[in-house]
This record gives structure tokens, C-alpha cells and sequence, in this order.
């Protein structure tokens, strides 16, 4: 499985450049042309690295980035040029849900995992599944959890 961003790295300028978007260390208003450009190399990342890769996890498709179902759904289908099987999810909203039509199972990130349960395994047509931390943070290196 491989984690990826909803769009290029935002801390490389050069990067921002070629891609048509403003340059800074900040998260930057995705444009169907920048997410278009951004598929055409995960494409060809999926058609490299074809079945050997059968998830998909994107970080940042949040909506106040202007990230949207047709977004989700190009890069869906880069990923899915490769390997057809290939399942994908997008980060864009915290807990169980589903996020985008094209997400083959929710990101899931959560703060209380304990919290969650669902009476069955779909949650809106996604495979839910949750994801969270061990540590009192994202990140961190202490456990927030004790054993029984």
C-alpha cells in the first residue's frame, strides 16, 4: 500500500512551479488542471509498479482545498490504470465515513477508536476501517493506552 498527498509536495517550490500552482510551505486550492497533471504521474507509478501495489491511501483531499468527487476520481482511475484490483481511499474527513464515490474503503482517521463500531464491515458502499494513534498525539512516542 502506499500513502500519498491529493496534490505535489508543498514544501517543494520547483515542484509547485511545474505544476502550475503558487509557490510556499503551504497546502495550496486544487484545480482539476493540477490534479490532471498530478494523475499523469501516478499513472505511471501504477503502470510501474502494476499488482505489486493494491492500496491506495491519499492524504489532504479536503474539500476546503477545493478537492472534489470528480478530483478523487481521476486519481482513482490513475490508480486503477495499473492494477484494475487496486484499492483506493481519500483523507478528507474525520471517523468512519466515506469521503468521495471513488473510495474503495474510508481513510478512517480517528482521535477515539474505541468509539467507533459500525453495525456491518460497508459504510456507504466503502470498506470502512479505522485509523489512529498509539501515542497521546499523532506522531508521538509515549502510549495514551495501558494494557489490561
Amino acid at each position: 500500500m502506499l500513502h500519498l498527498t491529493c496534490q505535489v509536495d508543498y514544501g517543494d517550490p520547483r515542484v509547485q512551479a511545474a505544476f502550475g500552482l503558487r509557490q510556499g510551505k503551504k497546502e495550496q486550492h486544487l484545480t482539476p488542471e493540477s490534479v490532471e497533471e498530478w494523475a499523469e504521474v501516478i499513472k505511471e507509478w501504477s503502470d510501474r509498479y502494476g499488482d505489486m501495489v493494491s492500496g491506495w491511501w491519499f492524504d489532504g483531499g479536503y474539500p476546503h482545498l477545493g478537492f472534489d468527487d470528480s478530483m478523487a476520481s481521476t486519481l482513482a482511475d490513475a490508480v486503477k490504470h495499473g492494477n484494475p484490483k487496486a484499492m483506493v481511499s481519500f483523507s478528507a474527513i474525520m471517523g468512519p465515513g466515506r469521503a468521495f464515490e471513488a473510495e474503495d474503503f474510508t481513510a478512517g482517521e480517528t482521535d477515539q477508536p474505541f468509539n467507533v463500531m459500525l453495525a456491518s464491515r460497508w459504510q456507504e458502499g466503502s470498506q470502512w476501517q479505522v485509523l489512529t494513534y498509539i501515542a497521546k498525539q499523532w506522531g508521538g512516542r509515549d502510549t495514551r493506552f495501558s494494557t489490561p
